[in-house]
């Protein structure tokens, strides 16, 4: 079955977004992974910053939801909290 004009555009913006969202979604677990290798606790409150700050920016832009954010956000404050 054919598709009308829009559709395909529609298609098209559709498959950029999931792009742009599988990309964000794969940084924002890099960063995480950071903070849980990082060395010292100064290391990790750097990298914690880093990763709260793009969480924070994706959940915005609804990639993520808030609640998950959040989720996040503590357990890698938990995780540099327990640094020495």
């Amino acid at each position: 079955m054919a598709h009308p004009l829009s559709t395909k555009k529609r298609i098209r913006q559709a498959d950029k977004a999931r792009l742009r969202n599988n990309m964000n979604e794969s940084k924002m677990k890099t960063l995480v992974k950071n903070v849980s290798k990082s060395a010292d606790k100064a290391e990790g409150e750097a990298n914690l910053l880093k990763a709260i700050s793009f969480v924070d920016k994706i959940a915005h832009k609804n990639v993520i939801h808030k609640n998950k954010a959040s989720h996040i956000k503590s357990k890698i404050q938990k995780i540099v909290n327990d640094m020495k």
